[in-house]
């Protein structure tokens, strides 16, 4: 892979070959790392084509490389993360000009004239001298802040640009370059300096949106909100279509991610190999055989199911911190609400057409609304789910076939279980021909499966292994 930051051609190898450099954590180099990876992706959205994809090295570099040694995954999503930063900048800032090489003389020249502007400026506030039927004190202080500002607002764009990871980049560049720089004491201090964790003007807050279809089904927006969303030509809110609470992408999440992509050998599967690991197959593989649905059916019907788990275990009042279980409860309760946040709010990041995938959630809120009708609190609504039971051959009542089987298994098994299948599940979902949907996400922050398609793409894997549905 090159970086071609600068005018000569940068390889990821020679930034790896350098070992006089202090980086502590290889943060420098996985930055260039992330540069390069991003130069790559940057052609699923020029529409070309990945001559690389499906070729065993591809995979090789993901699975024996960026993996490699990351049991947590803390390091492969930082890497993820940092590229898609680069792919943000690329899209929307200007970032990409500013480093380029013809544009230094300009953005010094540019500076330059600010400083004139700035103390030229200066023997104007001679308030003795300027104080005439055409100039007043109140127009000096007006001219002398704005210029005073333009200058300051310029200053601080600077110190962004050099606390940037394109400077870091650049800097890395350069010090390849030139040999001569590598036994620089000031240049170490700068890499010093560079190499420190921070990061300005995060795009992404790394966090999971959230959805419980059995908490949020009877949910109603207001008439004010529906005219204001008209009138400012905004998707309306539909029925059901409430978010809970965002939360921080857990830890147990990426280390469960990295061990289900591990496990499969980037072969994708949308639940069935994590349930043969478990030898749970011959009796849950069902909810994943849908012949005539849609993988937007089995998303809804083993999140309605997990929800049953929680629900089920609340009630027992288990708690989360100091049970065995618990990253196996954390992975399957975060990763089955962000796949129904997903249905609910973001359906063009899933393999369904997006009309498709609303269509279904619009179905499924109707079931809810029917099946549950004259629940009052949430108990009452897990209450009627698990013993009065619903139509089979809803979602809703698929569903509540699944969580009665996943409640019949033991509490630890089970939640190895929904942890395992969600984990595979994510990986399942996230290949995708619709990049633009992923950039014009980037532009809101970013979705945590737009990380995982970046992985995958750079792993080969652009599609599923079967085009059947889930």
């Amino acid at each position: 892979m090159k970086l071609t930051i600068t005018a000569r051609v940068i390889t990821v190898d020679k930034i790896w070959s350098l070992t006089s450099v202090e980086d502590p954590g290889v943060r420098m180099k996985d930055t260039c790392l992330s540069f390069a990876l991003y130069k790559l992706l940057r052609r699923r959205f020029a529409g070309y084509r990945l001559v690389e994809a499906g070729h065993p090295k591809t995979l090789a570099f993901v699975m024996r490389g960026l993996l490699s040694g990351d049991k947590e995954g803390e390091r492969t999503f930082r890497v993820i993360e940092v590229e898609l930063a680069f792919l943000y900048d690329s899209f929307y800032t200007t970032y990409p000009v500013i480093f380029s090489r013809w544009f230094k003389m300009l953005a010094k020249s540019c500076l330059l004239l600010l400083v004139s502007l700035w103390v030229i400026t200066l023997p104007i506030y001679n308030l003795d001298e300027i104080e005439d039927e055409y100039h007043t004190i109140f127009d000096v202080n007006v001219t002398y802040a704005l210029v005073s500002s333009m200058i300051g607002l310029e200053l601080c764009q600077i110190i962004v640009f050099v606390l940037s990871d394109w400077a870091k980049v650049l800097a890395i560049c350069k010090f390849v370059e030139k040999p001569s720089l590598h036994g620089n004491l000031f240049y170490q201090m700068i890499f010093r300096f560079l190499c420190r964790p921070r990061r300005i003007l995060s795009r992404w807050n790394g966090k999971l949106g959230q959805y419980s279809l059995v908490d949020s089904y009877n949910y109603c927006p207001c008439k004010l909100l529906l005219c204001m969303q008209g009138l400012f030509l905004m998707d309306k809110t539909r029925k059901g279509q409430k978010a809970g609470p965002q939360i921080k992408l857990p830890r147990e999440v990426k280390k469960a991610i990295v061990s289900s992509l591990g496990a499969t050998g980037g072969k994708l599967s949308n639940g069935l190999s994590s349930l043969s690991r478990n030898e749970v197959s011959d009796s849950l593989s069902w909810a994943c055989k849908f012949e005539t649905l849609t993988h937007t059916h089995t998303i809804l019907v083993w999140h309605i199911a997990t929800s049953m788990c929680q629900n089920a275990r609340e009630r027992r009042q288990i708690p989360t911190e100091a049970s065995e279980d618990k990253s196996n409860v954390i992975v399957a309760s975060s990763l089955s609400r962000y796949c129904a946040y997903l249905v609910a709010f973001a359906p063009e990041l899933l393999p369904d057409h997006k009309f498709v995938t609303s269509c279904i959630f619009d179905n499924v809120i109707k079931e809810a609304r029917r099946d549950l009708a004259g629940c009052k609190n949430r108990a009452e609504k897990y209450d009627k789910l698990t013993q009065e039971g619903v139509p089979e051959e809803t979602v809703m009542g698929r569903g509540e076939k699944l969580g009665k089987q996943l409640l019949q298994l033991q509490e630890e098994l089970r939640w190895r279980v929904l942890a395992d299948f969600w984990s595979e599940m994510m990986l399942y979902l996230a290949p995708s021909d619709n990049a633009k949907a992923h950039a014009e996400h980037l532009a809101k922050g970013g979705e945590f499966i737009t990380h995982l398609w970046a992985l995958l793409s750079h792993a080969g894997v652009l599609q599923r292994d079967d085009a059947s549905p889930a």
